[in-house]
């Protein structure tokens, strides 16, 4: 499963009618609440504001109308080391923006609506991608296709957007972001930036005045190195890296690492080796270190495996 993130630093945000809010991840929530109730700060939480899988992948803290904006990102930048400790520098590939639109059902439908109406702003509703996109949904989905020549990317690019939610009725979700002229896809910063562009200067405008929140979030463009792994070698990587030397490995290290290669045999994972070098970079080991360590899990695998063929 692809773990949406939040933004390096959390910040409250105040769109919407509903009152100001900060979006966290489900290991952040626990921490959070419990300084802002220490503060004496009231707030009340929306565990489910974004699901993957049925599974809550964002949660929304909600401080409603009146609330102590300074006071709140005060509290926020104060512990700001200690909820980027919790999920959101948890070995992370490289991720791009992502956007979802979510208000009460009266809300969302009088965004639908303006939505439908003629858009006077530097988007332009695309039909005909519209319906080559609403044909890949399933039936009743709402779709919408919007195109602009981003400035910032120097060609014109569609944003979609789809309806996601109870009876499609309380969420849209940027589904996708493509460029209109020349073979090259958009690169991860051309993706966010196409993506500020539209929340900045097309559906926020949009949204003015309504009950609706932009939820900002990031998820990663490929798994991470722990999402392509099973628990228990997780826990035996994790587990060789608490316990190693990183500047001299003793014997008992690599016997741990051993048993690390040993587990992804097993488990029939070929991992990824830049991944791998990636999270022991992370993880402090030196450059030296990182490529011993690389040629023993390949030299490793490689003999693992002639071993169960000739046992065959």
């Amino acid at each position: 499963m692809t773990n949406f993130t939040t933004e390096a630093r959390l910040t409250i945000s105040t769109d919407g009618t509903s009152g100001p809010y900060v979006m966290v991840t489900p290991e952040q929530l626990g921490l959070l609440t419990s300084v802002l109730r220490a503060q004496g700060l009231p707030f009340h939480i929306d565990e489910d504001a974004v699901l993957l899988s049925w599974t809550p992948a964002l949660a929304v803290i909600n401080f409603g109308p009146g609330a102590d904006v300074a006071k709140v990102q005060q509290v926020l930048d104060g512990i700001t080391d200690d909820l980027e400790g919790k999920g959101n520098r948890r070995h992370r590939s490289p991720s791009q923006k992502e956007l979802i639109v979510r208000g009460d059902t009266r809300s969302m439908q009088q965004l639908r609506r303006r939505l439908d109406e003629e858009v006077k702003a530097d988007w332009t509703r695309r039909t005909d991608v519209e319906e080559r996109f609403r044909k890949t949904l399933p039936q009743r989905t709402s779709a919408y296709c919007f195109s602009k020549r981003v400035p910032t990317v120097g060609r014109p690019v569609a944003v979609l957007l789809r309806g996601r939610g109870p009876q499609d009725g309380e969420e849209l979700y940027l589904s996708g972001v493509i460029p209109l002229e020349g073979r090259e896809p958009l690169d991860a910063d051309q993706h966010d930036q196409v993506v500020t562009d539209f929340r900045e200067t097309f559906i926020g405008p949009l949204a003015s005045g309504l009950n609706v929140r932009l939820l900002d979030c990031c998820s990663p463009i490929q798994p991470s190195l722990e999402e392509t792994l099973s628990l228990e070698a997780r826990n035996r990587l994790q587990s060789f890296s608490a316990a190693a030397n990183k500047s001299l490995l003793h014997p008992l290290d690599l016997r741990r690492w051993d048993s690390f290669i040993a587990q992804t045999h097993f488990d029939d994972r070929v991992v990824d080796t830049v991944l791998l070098g990636e999270w022991l970079a992370e993880e402090g080991f030196p450059q030296e270190l990182r490529d011993q360590l690389i040629s023993q899990y390949e030299s490793g695998h490689r003999l693992l495996s002639v071993y169960d063929e000739d046992r065959r």
